[in-house]
């Protein structure tokens, strides 16, 4: 299960790969790391509503 940490990580991994696509220019290249960005996003997203719903219940 993620954590906070985790989420943050990931969300720095879709930063530095996002940044590292704008500064290449081999289309191809550039078409694979944004997916990869994007991933990293779907990760960041799922994290949060694993850690929402973690302090959800904690709290219960």
């Amino acid at each position: 299960m993620p954590t906070r940490n985790e989420r943050d990580y990931y969300a720095k991994r879709a930063a530095e790969i996002r940044q590292f696509a704008d500064n290449t220019q081999d289309p191809e290249t550039q078409k694979t790391l944004r997916a990869m960005a994007e991933s990293y996003d779907r990760l960041v997203e799922e994290a949060d509503r694993i850690v929402t719903l973690r302090d959800r219940l904690d709290q219960a």
